[in-house]
């Protein structure tokens, strides 16, 4: 029994550590991940959206909330 058991335990760390050293490979990237910080400039740029700076403004101050907001671009005007 304790055999098996070590048996079992040294095929689940060897599959583990190929599982870890193959997301070490920086050529293969995973596209349900954020790029990295080398990628990140060329996808940004690539983006089909933009962003801009808008004041929100709400009642009791007078000072608004400066936010960034980001929205996809789209050549027609869309429905409200």
């Amino acid at each position: 029994m304790r055999v098996a058991f070590i048996i079992v335990l040294s095929f689940f760390t060897l599959v583990r550590s190929e599982i870890f050293l193959g997301q070490q490979d920086s050529s293969a990237r995973n596209e349900n991940l954020p790029p990295g910080e080398k990628e990140a400039r060329g996808v940004l740029d690539k983006s089909p959206r933009h962003g801009e700076w808008v004041d929100v403004s709400y009642e009791g101050s007078k000072v608004p909330i400066r936010s960034w907001i980001v929205y996809p671009e789209r050549k027609d005007m869309p429905q409200s």
